[in-house]
């Protein structure tokens, strides 16, 4: 069984360069320091969830490889239009493609371990 817990040992450091992406108006000081601090722990909860949710869910990577791929080699206008008509086709058409790139042999889905966050920004 694998163990899904959060690991807070790590030191995680959240420097303030600049205001988040989607952010106006940013504060730094809006928030104590322990509003802060429960916000970033809050962050790394949700971030671990996620690559969980991920690794456990290959074929979401594997669609994200489709809807590239696609959109590379077609090089469409309407990126937009042509997925969407990517994803119209019967069910059986896509979950063939998707398990294609699954069953490549070259293909590795690498996701950054939990570890490494600390240089990340948030």
């Amino acid at each position: 069984m694998t163990d899904n817990s959060v690991n807070l040992s790590i030191p995680v450091k959240f420097e303030i360069r600049s205001a988040p992406r989607g952010m106006t108006d940013y504060d730094p000081k809006a928030l104590s320091s322990e509003q802060q601090t429960e916000l970033n722990l809050h962050k790394l909860i949700i971030r671990k969830e996620n690559i969980l949710y991920i690794r456990d869910h290959p074929e979401v990577a594997a669609i994200i490889s489709l809807v590239l791929r696609q959109n590379i080699v077609h090089k469409p206008r309407n990126i937009v239009q042509f997925t969407a008509k990517l994803f119209s086709r019967p069910e059986k058409e896509i979950r063939n493609d998707v398990n294609a790139i699954l069953n490549e042999k070259d293909v590795e889905y690498d996701y950054v371990p939990f570890c490494e966050y600390e240089a990340w920004d948030y």
